[in-house]
């Protein structure tokens, strides 16, 4: 099923945390060691390093990786990769 383009961070994310539960328990154990002001900033932080780290791990730059999450079947993939370079194309031909 094609992810909602506004919902695919959040997917992308739930997906990335529930198939590396180390990262799960290190953002946990941020939460617990963070004041409530902190807490969120440090988690996206975390989060973000991590899954970064995981993409350039496998030769991708963030969206790619996330895009490789999200997909349910190699069409998926490729629909939402040639989306992904269309808005790359358009925002470079309004420049």
């Amino acid at each position: 099923m094609l992810v909602a383009k506004n919902k695919r961070y959040a997917v992308a994310c739930d997906r990335f945390l529930a198939s590396h539960p180390v990262v799960q328990a290190e953002l946990d154990r941020l939460a617990e060691q963070s004041t409530p002001e902190e807490r969120a900033p440090a988690r996206a932080a975390a989060l973000y390093n991590a899954f970064a780290e995981c993409a350039e791990h496998e030769g991708l730059d963030s969206v790619e990786y996330a895009l490789k999450i999200l997909a349910d079947t190699p069409e998926e993939l490729l629909a939402m990769q040639a989306e992904y370079q269309q808005e790359i194309d358009d925002a470079l031909a309004e420049e």
